[in-house]
């Protein structure tokens, strides 16, 4: 296929770039929805620190990282990230962008990482831009990981983060005239017009329900990635509810929040969802992952959309949230072609039909139960 309609390429197009060799992997390219997996290779890096940016156009990431770091073989025993280390891994996949000179890609980690306490950021040689593989590129990718709250073991062929390509500059939609995207209750009677028009997300923190997840505070074993989906949750988080529609996020503890907006997508738009803010004061917020097309429709509970999840941390001094608050922005992007009715079913880790959702790394039935907590008036 020589010529792509502008916009997300759908999964049928991404194998197509790789026959062409576009895309170049070892393997059958793991494409659904609007984006691919991208998996770890043998070659890595820990590093003294983040790596800020490759900033000079001819500097590439092996030779950052052999300046500022120690390389590691990653075999099939596995490798331990401490926790507050930072690495860097070669991946599988490459890209050859000067076939197709319009073609861009826009990288994010997977939502079973983010919702782990796990950063990961794509870099590419010559890029000073995180999750960017700008047009007319050609070579290897690299992910950086930082695990932040415990220790992880991983492999080759651990996926950790994803590719979204676009055809042509990335441009959300600017029109959703006619669309209805958005509801503020799962019966889809309350059509959220002003969030969608603002393309914003609020929080759902409404009185005697699941609010958050949040990571114990006791030490944490490690979690090796062969056991995926057999790890108990309950090690690992506590279920916090408020009972007066706001809560108070303790110091450099770890949430998992959602939004109170329903997000139901059609075939031809996918989406994209961050924070409102990076940094709002002293909170962190990270969004992980993206929404393909179909995310939110024929839910297996018969509900109308789905929320977004939502990655926080409070620096320095507490904060406290309360329901309805702005949290994130989303931006809709045109898909270039529909995708595959094949696709539609392909939903292996189900995000589609969550509500308050967990990592897909934990076993079924294994969620914590619920502390009631609420917002606390500071006696300082």
């Amino acid at each position: 296929m020589d010529y792509f309609p502008e916009g997300v390429l759908n999964s049928e197009q991404l194998r197509a770039l790789q026959v062409r060799g576009v895309i170049q992997s070892p393997v059958a390219l793991d494409a659904k929805g609007s984006a691919f997996d991208l998996h770890l290779a043998t070659r890595g890096w820990i590093l003294n620190g983040s790596i800020k940016q490759i900033a000079e156009r001819k500097e590439t990431v092996p030779a950052v990282c052999s300046r500022y770091g120690a390389s590691f073989e990653l075999d099939k025993r596995g490798h331990v990230l401490r926790k507050g280390e930072v690495a860097v891994v070669e991946l599988e996949e490459r890209v050859d962008f000067l076939q197709h000179p319009w073609l861009l890609g826009e990288a994010t980690g997977k939502s079973s990482i983010g919702r782990l306490d796990i950063l990961t950021r794509l870099l590419v040689n010559g890029c000073p831009e995180y999750e960017c593989v700008p047009m007319k590129y050609s070579g290897p990718m690299y992910v950086e990981i930082a695990p932040i709250s415990f220790d992880i073991r991983i492999y080759p062929r651990s996926s950790l983060n994803q590719l979204r390509i676009h055809c042509g500059e990335r441009a959300p939609l600017s029109s959703l005239v006619g669309r209805r995207l958005l509801f503020q209750s799962h019966s889809g009677k309350k059509f959220s017009a002003d969030a969608q028009n603002n393309r914003t997300l609020s929080l759902d923190i409404s009185p005697r329900n699941l609010a958050a997840y949040v990571l114990r505070r006791d030490k944490l074993e490690l979690l090796d990635f062969k056991r995926k989906k057999t790890l108990d949750a309950r090690k690992y988080f506590e279920a916090v509810e408020s009972n007066s529609g706001s809560l108070q996020l303790e110091v450099d503890r770890f949430y998992i929040l959602k939004s109170r907006e329903r997000l139901v997508l059609p075939e031809d738009i996918g989406v994209t969802g961050m924070a409102y803010s990076e940094n709002l004061g002293e909170l962190r917020i990270h969004y992980a992952g993206f929404a393909h097309p179909w995310f939110g429709m024929d839910r297996k509970d018969g509900r109308i959309g789905t929320p977004l999840i939502f990655e926080v941390r409070a620096h320095s001094f507490p904060i406290v949230l309360r329901h309805g608050e702005v949290f994130a922005m989303i931006k809709f992007y045109k898909m270039s072609l529909p995708i595959p009715e094949a696709d539609k079913d392909q939903e292996v880790d189900d995000y589609t039909n969550q509500e308050l959702k967990l990592s897909n790394f934990f076993a079924a039935g294994t969620e914590p139960t619920k502390a009631r907590r609420s917002a606390r008036r500071s006696t300082r």
